[in-house]
């Protein structure tokens, strides 16, 4: 569009410091192409200051602060600037695409960061979205300088495209215990052209690589019976060839420091956090696959980042997507911002709630047999799965009732299964309807 894109950055900021990258990422990020969108010449501007530090607490204040010089907002309509799908001076936007959600997101999690979201704006002079925070400092040291990287008109375009990564005849094998994480990062990854192969624990793990050649292997730390890195072991003792020319990445939901240090002592390759975000595991494919060798002939070509435009990989109309999304967006149990954080992007989300909607009938009966038939183990296997599937579509009250039958279960508390599980089943077979009413276009 012709912007400039200028920064404005404290020097004196603390080097390191503790808090939730993720999240204040992904409000600055909405705040930025929130002002890009309504931009059209002109300035677009992040400053980041330094407004007090504490030494007691050893905490700093940090204010953020996004101004472009766009077309602002009417002071009539700033009660609905943080309202989901209500467009804003619709006669002079209607060209601008998005749903509406990332501003009340944002908002939502800075309140749960004990923040707020303000805004300042002069209909035709541009508009000023700025939060401040609180982070923990760790270690010493300022940021110093701050110098933007300069990026590439090319690299601009580049980027403006769905980049899937392909790599046609290349073998994967994918070990979870939960069969429904199998299933969506299996559908998911078809886009890829890969052989993609599936086990559900660390004994089918060995047994399967010993039947094929693998080009890389996605293994779960934490399984039941023998965990990720025993299976890593064993499979290094009995197959130390293979294993040295195969990139193996651990899969754990604990993404602290610490755990990644203890997974490469073990013999790991690198490592991925739970639940799965689709892009990232994309990446790690395209950093790894491309280097690896084959004692038997040339390296198979093929591999590459292919871009596609989202029309093309669309299998439900943009059309269909908006309305879905909206429905989406109407049930309160759900969290489809969150959601699309794991999946990628709409398209991947939607068919991650189609597989979930699709076996909530099965599954729900078969939590219901498990405790009626006394088998604990099972039922703690299976809540578990629901756990983590819950968490990765964004059910999060899903995710916490499944994680405290969990507990229950593993407490041995049949008091509790016998009163919850009826509860959660109740719960999680409304939600199964209520997301096969809002995808119906998708199954056209």
């Amino acid at each position: 569009k012709g912007l400039n894109l200028l920064f404005n950055v404290d020097p004196t900021i603390p080097k390191t410091l503790v808090g939730d990258e993720l999240r204040v990422k992904q409000i600055v990020t909405n705040l930025l192409t929130n002002a890009v969108k309504y931009t059209q010449k002109g300035n677009v501007t992040l400053d980041v200051r330094c407004e007090g530090k504490d030494t007691e607490s050893n905490r700093v204040r940090l204010r953020f602060t996004v101004s472009d010089t766009g077309m602002g907002i009417k002071a009539e309509e700033m009660d609905k600037l943080f309202v989901p799908f209500d467009r804003l001076d619709v006669a002079n936007t209607r060209s601008i695409e998005g749903a509406g959600l990332g501003l009340s997101i944002s908002r939502q999690l800075l309140h749960m960061m004990d923040s707020e979201l303000k805004v300042e704006s002069i209909y035709g002079n541009g508009s000023k979205f700025y939060f401040s925070i609180r982070q923990k400092i760790e270690g010493s040291g300022e940021i110093g300088e701050f110098k933007p990287a300069v990026i590439s008109k090319t690299a601009r375009s580049r980027e403006s495209s769905r980049r899937y990564f392909t790599a046609p005849g290349r073998r994967i094998l994918v070990v979870d215990d939960m069969p429904m994480n199998l299933q969506v990062l299996t559908g998911l990854l078809k886009r890829s052209e890969m052989i993609i192969d599936t086990a559900s624990g660390g004994k089918e793990c060995i047994s399967r690589f010993g039947e094929n050649d693998y080009d890389l292997v996605f293994l779960d730390y934490r399984m039941p019976e023998i965990d990720g890195i025993e299976t890593l072991h064993r499979l290094k003792e009995i197959y130390p060839e293979k294993t040295a020319r195969t990139p193996i990445i651990a899969l754990t939901a604990s993404a602290i420091l610490g755990d990644k240090e203890k997974l490469l002592k073990e013999g790991f390759t690198d490592y991925l956090s739970k639940p799965v975000v689709i892009a990232d595991m994309e990446e790690m494919m395209s950093r790894y696959i491309g280097n690896v060798s084959r004692e038997s002939g040339p390296e198979r070509a093929g591999d590459s980042l292919t871009e596609h435009p989202a029309a093309d990989e669309t299998e439900h109309t943009a059309a269909d997507e908006e309305v879905i999304l909206k429905s989406l967006s109407q049930i309160e149990e759900l969290d489809p911002e969150r959601g699309m954080e794991y999946c990628g992007d709409a398209e991947d989300y939607i068919f991650a709630l189609q597989t979930y909607a699709e076996s909530v009938k099965e599954k729900s009966s078969q939590l219901e047999d498990c405790l009626k038939e006394g088998r604990v183990d099972d039922y703690v296997l299976l809540v578990h799965s629901l756990k983590s599937m819950s968490k990765s579509i964004g059910a999060m009250g899903l995710h916490e009732k499944a994680a405290d039958l969990e507990k229950a279960g593993r407490e041995g508390r049949q008091d509790v299964l016998q009163s919850d599980t009826a509860v959660f089943v109740r719960g999680y077979r409304a939600l199964g309807e209520k997301l096969d009413q809002a995808l119906a276009p998708a199954s056209r």
